[in-house]
Order: structure tokens, then C-alpha cells, then sequence
């Protein structure tokens, strides 16, 4: 008897269900929310690895993505970078590279200061950390399994002089 009542009871869930849109199927319309979200766990995880004081934006970033960081920390565009100070970023720069947010995926990208604006004493360029964190959308929830950090100074390659 149990067992008749458990299986009338799950065909009827599933005929309910049948034709439904679920929740991890639907368009997400992205809203300021999501990038005030993404921006606070993003920052976090840069976080980890140095303090961010002032955030970089370029001039064509998403004014949702604008506010959202404003939120978090003091913002400024490129041309207000320091000049004449011997750095191409200083010690607390965060210079964004992306920050964008497609239906069911987000990508926040970066480089954290300090990075001088001449070469190292081997002759190469000067680099900070840079962070690219995505974003997946479950349902109604962001999620981050994974982020990338590459430093330059240790992936360099070295060709041998005769080789």
C-alpha cells in the first residue's frame, strides 16, 4: 500500500513538472546587484594577496559596474593614475582590466600594484600580480570554483644566449 502511494504520488510530481522552466534554465537579467556582489568577492580574493586602496577603471566600464566598485573602494580613471613617481602602478593600485557580466557568466580581471615604470636590473619590464576571477550563474546564485593569478616574475622563460 505504502508503495502505491509512493509511486502515484512521484508520477504526479513529475507530470507537474513536466513542461516547467527551471530555475537553472531561465534568462538572468543582470541588475546592479549582481555587480555589487561580484565586486565584493572578487576584491577578496585580490585581497588575499595585497591590500587594494584605489581601484583603476577604464573609461568604457558598465556604470553598474562603476557604482559597485565605488562601493568598495576609492575609484579613478586611468588618466588620473600618479605620474613622475617612478611607478607605472603604485603599492595599492588595482588596475582593471575587465569587469563584465554576460547572461549566465561574469569576468573580473586586474592587475595589482606596486609596478615600476622602468625595467628590472636584468632588463625586462616591471609587473604587478594579475587576477582573473570568473564567474558562473547556478539558478539564482553566483559561484567562483576557480581564479588564476599570474606573476610575471616567476613565469618568465630563459633562453640560454647560445641557444
Amino acid at each position: 500500500m505504502k508503495c502505491r502511494l509512493s509511486i502515484a504520488i512521484l508520477c504526479a510530481c513529475v507530470a507537474a513538472c513536466d513542461g516547467k522552466v527551471y530555475l537553472h534554465d531561465r534568462p538572468h537579467a543582470t541588475d546592479a546587484g549582481d555587480y555589487y556582489q561580484l565586486a565584493e568577492a572578487a576584491l577578496k580574493l585580490v585581497e588575499r594577496r595585497g591590500p587594494v586602496s584605489v581601484i583603476v577603471v577604464p573609461a568604457d566600464l558598465d556604470p553598474r559596474a562603476r557604482a559597485a566598485l565605488k562601493h568598495q573602494r576609492k575609484v579613478i580613471s586611468v588618466a588620473d593614475l600618479p605620474k613622475n613617481t617612478g611607478v607605472a602602478l603604485p603599492k595599492g593600485y588595482f588596475l582593471l582590466q575587465a569587469f563584465t557580466i554576460t547572461e549566465r557568466e561574469a569576468l573580473f580581471e586586474g592587475e595589482l600594484g606596486p609596478v615600476s615604470s622602468g625595467l628590472t636590473a636584468i632588463g625586462i619590464p616591471d609587473c604587478g600580480l594579475t587576477f582573473s576571477v570568473p564567474f558562473y550563474l547556478d539558478g539564482a546564485d553566483w559561484y567562483q570554483p576557480s581564479y588564476k593569478i599570474l606573476d610575471c616574475s616567476q613565469s618568465r622563460n630563459w633562453v640560454p644566449k647560445d641557444g
